[in-house]
C-alpha cells in the first residue's frame, strides 16, 4: 500500500522553484512521487512512499537547501 506525508515548505512559490525541488526530492530514499499544494498562505508539499517505510525529514530538509533557500517548517 502507498501512503502519503505532508510536509509544509518556506520559500517555494515559483514553478521553476517547484520543477527543481521536485526532481531533488524524488532522488531521496522511498519517495515515490512528489506533488505541492501552493496557495497564498503556504506550500505543502506530499510524499508518495511505502507504507511502513519513513521519509527521512533530514534527508528531505537536504535536497530543499540543496537547490535554493527552501526549508521545512
Amino acid at each position: 500500500m502507498i501512503i502519503t506525508s505532508i510536509f509544509e515548505v518556506t520559500g517555494l512559490t515559483k514553478d521553476d522553484d517547484i520543477k527543481r525541488v521536485k526532481g531533488t526530492v524524488y532522488d531521496t530514499p522511498h519517495v515515490g512521487a512528489v506533488a505541492f499544494e501552493v496557495t497564498p498562505e503556504r506550500t505543502l508539499m506530499f510524499l508518495k512512499h511505502p507504507e511502513g517505510t519513513t521519509v527521512d525529514r533530514e534527508a528531505i530538509s537536504r535536497a530543499l537547501a540543496s537547490v535554493g533557500e527552501f526549508r521545512l517548517a
